[in-house]
């Protein structure tokens, strides 16, 4: 009778911790699909391992590109459990990063020194023409952080 008893008990246990688990990642399951606003991207498993394979090989502007082409001007990619957004155009970059209604959501840091040299009078820095005066902007950027010697 005692063996029993033990049995039951034991079983009982077992059962109650093997609910618990399906419970909660039942409940896990159930959270997670809740509806985001999200823009469109690619969900595969796939795309860590196209993502890497870009980065290592230099082929990350084509990616994005074949992003952009199927996916819109927003594409919003997990990688590496990681969210990453790529403004592909740029509109959407301008009124995301410049406009007053966004800027204040995204840009929240004070300027440093090196975009205090960059700055362009509040006009585009990554869209505007590499001439004279950009070279020697960049030449003052990149030669800041070099210790002098």
């Amino acid at each position: 009778m005692d063996v029993a008893t033990t049995f039951l008990s034991t079983r009982s246990v077992l059962i109650a911790i093997a609910l618990t688990f399906l419970g909660y990642y039942i409940w896990r399951w159930i959270s997670s699909k809740s509806p985001k606003n999200l823009p469109p991207g690619p969900r595969e498993w796939g795309t860590n391992w196209k993502f890497l394979k870009a980065s290592w090989y230099g082929t990350l502007p084509e990616l994005a590109a074949e992003w952009a082409r199927k996916y819109g001007p927003l594409t919003f990619v997990y990688s590496m459990g990681q969210p990453i957004l790529f403004l592909n155009t740029p509109e959407v970059s301008r009124k995301l990063l410049a406009s007053d209604e966004y800027k204040l959501r995204v840009a929240d840091r004070e300027p440093n020194a090196a975009f205090k040299i960059v700055d362009l009078h509040n006009r585009d820095l990554l869209f505007s023409k590499f001439d004279t005066a950009m070279k020697k902007k960049r030449r003052l950027f990149f030669n800041r952080d070099r210790p002098l010697r």
